[in-house]
This record gives C-alpha cells, structure tokens and sequence, in this order.
C-alpha cells in the first residue's frame, strides 16, 4: 500500500513538472532577412544607421539581444551599436559593444526590451570606424513588407541616417540582422487564496514544493507563512 501512494505521489510530480515546463517558450533566433527573397549587395557602406521597420504580429516578444552578421571593420577598431527606436523617433533602448579590425564579422550585443503585439518599432545598427572603416553586406528584398520565417515579426521597410540616431532615410538595404526573443508569458492573476510575496515579506520560503488545487497537482515555487502549520502556496 505504502509503495502505491509513493508511485502515485512521484507521478503527480512527474506530472506538475510536465504542465509546468510545458508552458514555457524558449528563447528563439529571429533572422529579419529569412523570410524575404531578395539581392545580396556585398560591401556596402556601413558608416551610419542602417535600420528597418518592425512590426509585432502574434504576442509580445521579449528581446534580450540583437545579432548583426557580414559586416566589415577595415580600421584598427569600431563600435558596433544596437537601436531600437519607436516609430515616432524616441530611443527606447541602445547598447554598444567595441569590435576589431575584421572581415564578414558577426557580433551579438544583449539588449532587454519588450516590443508589444500590434506596434512597430525601427530597429538597427549603427558602426563608428572613422574615418570611413565600416562596410557589410546587405539584402534588397523584392517586395515589402514580407514576414519572417517564424510569422512573428513583419519588416516593412528600410532606413538609413548618417549620424547616431534615428534614421528616416529610405533605402532599399535590409542588415543581415536577428534578435533572440520569445513571446511575452501570460500574466497571471491571484485568486483570492493566493498572496503574492515581495523581498520585503518577513519570512518566506523559495523551496519548491508539491501544491495541490481543484484541478490538479502544481509545483510552489514561492510560500508564504500558514500558521500554525509552516508554509503554504504564495
């Protein structure tokens, strides 16, 4: 008897962590240039903001960096910068990372941002490597917009400015550019059982436990104080 209720006790845990794990979306590589037919231009001028128009298609993305390939640094060293602005101009985030002297190069620069379903942003690079070191290659797609091989995102335009801020040139280059990202995780709302713990809580326990409700078994990752028993679900 006692060795049916451990079975039976390890398999309900073997089944929260089945539902629980289910529901999270890794983190997945957008390629902005996959899901377009289109020209290569190789070594083109890279010495200002290249950037193209972006929008959300199906939930919001959680960005955590931006990847651009094939470019060319042909001075001692350069800057590469990430940016993404909203399309009224306004910066919303930009990072920078310093890169060497170089062919058909590849940098990754994390970056943290949300970019919610139904918006769009313009997004892009831009390199410093006076005096005119910067170069990489570039898609012309045939048509825009086009979406991208995963359906998540959909670029419908290209952009260029000569300086360090938001582009409003047209132009017909797209970067060989991508961005790891996976969509937003559903909020979740606190039934009135439920108590949501901060760090300025007193006491509490983060070891994760067995919790059970009316539809079924869940892991607690989080309790809260139940006197006069110990823990209980957070």
């Amino acid at each position: 008897m006692k060795k049916k209720l451990i079975k039976g006790f390890l398999a309900s845990i073997f089944l929260s962590l089945i539902v629980l794990f289910s529901d999270i979306t890794a983190a997945m590589t957008i390629d902005l240039t996959a899901g377009a037919i289109g020209t290569t231009y190789n070594g083109q001028s890279f010495n200002e903001t290249r950037a193209i128009d972006v929008t959300v298609l199906t939930s919001d993305l959680v960005v955590t960096s931006m990847t651009l390939n094939n470019f060319n640094i042909g001075t001692t060293s350069g800057v590469v910068g990430a940016r993404i602005y909203n399309s009224d101009g306004s910066l919303i985030i930009a990072a920078d990372l310093s890169v060497s002297l170089g062919s058909h190069q590849s940098v990754t620069i994390p970056i943290s941002t949300i970019l919610k379903k139904g918006t769009t942003y313009r997004m892009g690079f831009f390199i410093s490597a006076p005096p005119n070191g910067g170069s990489g290659d570039f898609l012309a797609p045939a048509v825009f917009p086009y979406a991208d091989s995963t359906n998540l995102l959909q670029v419908s335009g290209a952009f260029s400015g000569g300086a360090d801020s938001f582009p409003t040139n047209v132009n017909i280059f797209v970067p060989f550019m991508s961005i790891e990202a996976q969509p937003m995780p559903h909020a979740v709302t606190l039934q009135t059982t439920e108590h949501q713990i901060t760090f300025s809580t007193t006491t509490f326990d983060t070891t994760p436990s067995i919790g059970r409700d009316s539809i079924g078994p869940y892991v607690v990752y989080t309790s809260r104080t139940v006197l006069p028993t110990g823990y209980g679900p957070g």
